[in-house]
């Protein structure tokens, strides 16, 4: 019986029948397409323990990024494969937090950046656990403190991010993904691509919105059952 269903995210499906006969082999499931989105989402529910593979070097930048997202949504165990892999690299695609590398050349290259990988992932979950009681933000030539139970929201705007108190708004140059890593889960929570929510300020929410006492935000139909397991809901 297989134990996996593997699916290869690639326009190269050549570099990989080596790998492809091998895992056949085994009785694993195995599919590649160009990218996630020629998938049907019905799919998904026949795939057995599905784990996905990226091939770095033939999607581009804005694809894996929405193949890693969709993966994250779906709770999908996802590998970046390439042809080569070096520190460049790696401090690229490190922040995506993949479960590790295939790699298409250097096995030994491949193993080295598993490690890193595994010790990234480590460090991130760590810091990620802790409880943020403050953080500190630059306002002009200074660098103001936010208790982190002032924080309504977070909003994405292209490459900056707004953070959203009740006294004022604060703009900051970061992505909302790497602002999303310093962030602990336990106070926290994505409810859309553009949007992170402290999970102190729900008043309450339905299957498109979330209301806070400062306003109202959209909620992802994608996010919905992640903000549901976060509550105890009756």
């Amino acid at each position: 019986m297989a134990s996996m269903s593997v699916i290869i995210l690639s326009n190269a499906p050549a570099a990989f029948n080596s790998f492809k006969d091998f895992v056949q082999h085994t009785g694993t499931f195995i599919i590649i397409a160009p990218d996630l989105d020629e998938i049907p989402d019905a799919d998904f529910e026949n795939f057995f323990n599905p784990v996905v593979i990226i091939d770095i070097d033939e999607v581009n930048r804005k694809a894996l990024s929405q193949s890693v997202e969709r993966c994250v949504q779906k709770r999908i165990p996802f590998f970046f494969a390439a042809e080569l892999l070096n520190d460049e690299v790696f401090a690229e695609l490190s922040l995506h937090k993949p479960q590790g590398y295939l790699c298409k050349g250097n096995q030994a290259v491949c193993s080295f950046y598993n490690m890193r990988q595994a010790l990234h992932n480590q460090s991130s979950q760590q810091l990620k656990s802790q409880k943020l009681d403050a953080l500190f933000v630059k306002n002009g030539k200074d660098y103001e403190r936010i208790s982190s139970h002032e924080i309504l929201w977070i909003q994405a705007s292209g490459n900056y991010i707004e953070i959203f108190t009740n006294e004022k708004s604060y703009v900051l140059r970061i992505g909302l993904k790497e602002i999303e890593e310093r962030l602990p889960d336990e106070q926290f929570i994505r409810i859309h691509k553009s949007y992170i929510v402290n999970k102190h300020h729900i008043i309450k929410f339905n299957s498109s919105s979330i209301k806070t006492g400062q306003g109202e935000l959209p909620l992802a139909r994608s996010y919905f059952n992640a903000v549901l397991a976060a509550f105890m809901v009756i």
